[in-house]
């Protein structure tokens, strides 16, 4: 692995941590889908440890898994925020990064009822 300075250091990929293994996606659910894929385990087990256990993060260019508020200031040093707007401290989500675009937008709204029914149990 290169080492890169912080300015140079990318957001490349929204990644959970689950069970030792880091999984990545365009977007978290992207990251669970790949984690229940691979583990065998139940989406919605997964996302329900995720997000209680907080083990979203993002993987760097430098092949880091980095928690959402570091992600948000190495985005915040590279500009990689869709309009221009920085994050000033906010942790960092998926889609504040450019580089996911209208795939992030079809994205999130295909999920969005998965989550609702997740996160009212």
């Amino acid at each position: 692995m290169t080492e890169q300075s912080p300015s140079s250091e990318r957001v490349e990929w929204a990644a959970i941590r689950f069970d030792d293994q880091i999984y990545t996606g365009i977007t978290h659910f992207g990251a669970v889908e790949r984690a229940a894929a691979e583990t065998g385990l139940a989406y919605g087990d997964i996302a329900m440890r995720v997000r209680k256990e907080d083990l979203g993060g993002f993987l760097t260019s430098a092949g880091r898994f980095v928690d959402r508020s570091e992600a948000g200031r190495i985005a915040d040093a590279n500009n990689q925020h869709k309009d221009g707007i920085r994050l000033d401290g906010r942790k960092l989500l998926a889609g504040d990064i450019l580089r996911f675009g209208k795939d992030l937008a079809r994205l999130l709204h295909e999920k969005a009822e998965l989550w609702k029914r997740i996160l009212a149990d």
